[in-house]
């Protein structure tokens, strides 16, 4: 966890490769893999606005729940089987990056034993913000097995949206599977009455008069995509002159000597715009090579010290 400036100290994480996760509300989770940790090493990681959650982090999703098992956990997971089908994900889905997911219930001895038993498990996300974003699109996997038992399957996994003051159904899914699915939705198709507070709710039930079903659901992949509006982005100072722009072999910088003449030497990062980091280093004259960049748009990071400048390019081929 990071202190509230963004930047993370810790000294007790050896040095060596790890797969490196981050991200906030209410921006794009993003990773970096085979990332190497050092004593001295200096990174600016870049976000980009929007909601998308792996589950990786803990970001503040909620729970609530009427039934005694089968709770969701934020994990990676296990899976059960029954008669041959797999009845609790055993993986996390292939849509995203990283291992976790919400499952309910994560616990392995068998397949009854830490499903849904004579209620509800409700799964809430952390409140958002589409005030300032159109042609808004939610995508998430979801996982929902039902089977067993000595009557016909009634069991679901219902989705809803809420505001302080209502909520939306969206879909009610019935059909079971040992997979992963994707379901996506318009956000302004559903006529909501404020889009500046709300949240996701997912809720699995195992009916009290259903007969002893094994009822099991997951979630995965959650993800908002839209335009963000024009007005809504905040100007930013551009402290960083760069030309030519675009280019297609070298970046210059104009006030390179400036930052060049500071006790220690600054650092620059390149990203691409998703949030990857793609080239990093020290800054040693006023020209940067990016020959070896693909075309398209890249954000470029100068830190001195404390300072951060920032400017966007191009790369043409």
């Amino acid at each position: 966890e990071t202190q509230s400036s963004g930047n993370l100290q810790q000294p007790l994480i050896p040095e060596g490769e790890y797969d490196l996760f981050y991200g906030k509300w209410g921006w794009k989770e993003n990773w970096q893999p085979q990332f190497t940790i050092s004593e001295d090493r200096t990174d600016v990681f870049v976000l980009s606005r929007g909601y998308r959650d792996y589950f990786n982090l803990d970001l503040g999703w909620t729970t609530e729940s009427t039934s005694p098992t089968g709770h969701w956990e934020r994990v990676v997971p296990k899976g059960t089987e029954i008669e041959g089908q797999i009845s609790n994900p055993n993986r996390s889905s292939n849509n995203d990056f990283g291992d976790m997911a919400f499952v309910t219930g994560n616990d392995d001895r068998n397949a009854g034993f830490d499903d849904i038993d004579d209620g509800d498990v409700s799964l809430f996300s952390p409140w958002m913000d589409f005030s300032d974003w159109d042609d808004l699109s939610i995508s998430f996997d979801y996982w929902f097995f039902n089977a067993g038992g000595n009557t016909d399957l009634n069991d679901s996994l219902r989705v809803a949206i809420q505001t302080p003051d209502a909520e939306t159904h969206i879909q009610t899914f019935t059909n079971s599977a040992s997979e992963w699915r994707t379901f996506e939705f318009q956000l302004d198709s559903l006529g909501l009455n404020r889009k500046d507070s709300v949240r996701m709710v997912f809720v699995a039930s195992d009916y009290v008069d259903g007969g002893g079903h094994i009822v099991e659901a997951g979630i995965d992949a959650f993800d908002a995509e839209g335009q963000l509006l024009v007005s809504s982005i905040q100007p930013i100072v551009q402290d960083l002159s760069i030309y030519p722009n675009p280019t297609a072999d070298k970046l210059y910088l104009s006030n390179a000597s400036e930052l060049l003449l500071e006790a220690d030497q600054p650092r620059f990062m390149i990203y691409e715009m998703s949030g990857r980091l793609v080239h990093s280093g020290t800054l040693q004259s006023n020209a940067l090579n990016v020959s070896d960049l693909s075309s398209g748009t890249y954000v470029l990071l100068i830190k001195n010290g404390s300072q951060l400048s920032r400017s966007v390019f191009q790369v043409i081929r």
